[in-house]
């Protein structure tokens, strides 16, 4: 005998109850789905690991989301870099507003936030004439 398949969906007051569960109950603990400037968080840190390793070799040991202060934090296992990386990477955070923690020519941490450059969509709109 043939089992007929529960058909689950989602429906409006699951998506309502989804996001007044975001709204009231968030605790930093991970992205909120709705949040689609997440996914520009991430294209910054792919930017960042480009610049820093563009062959690919070393990537963050940890990404840690805190969504109360839209930012996500990548740490890195204290990746060796020379002088001229050291102020690379240094004048690539300054130009982006990415907050970096180097020490003694190792990276430990990086943050990008919701003011980095390319995390907030900033939207020119035209007035239709």
């Amino acid at each position: 005998m043939k089992e007929k398949l529960k058909q689950h969906s989602f429906s409006f007051i699951d998506f309502v109850i989804g996001i007044a569960n975001e709204c009231f109950f968030a605790n930093g603990s991970n992205a909120s789905p709705y949040d689609v400037n997440f996914n520009n968080h991430y294209n910054a840190l792919y930017d960042f690991d480009q610049v820093v390793d563009p062959d690919g070799s070393n990537i963050p040991e940890k990404v840690i989301v805190d969504k109360k202060t839209k930012s996500i934090k990548a740490e890195y296992n204290n990746i060796d870099l020379s002088d001229v990386q050291v102020q690379n990477v240094k004048d690539y955070c300054v130009n982006n507003n990415i907050d970096c923690d180097i020490k003694s020519n190792k990276l430990q941490s990086i943050i990008i936030n919701k003011t980095s450059v390319g995390v907030t969509d900033d939207r020119k709109w035209k007035k239709e004439l």
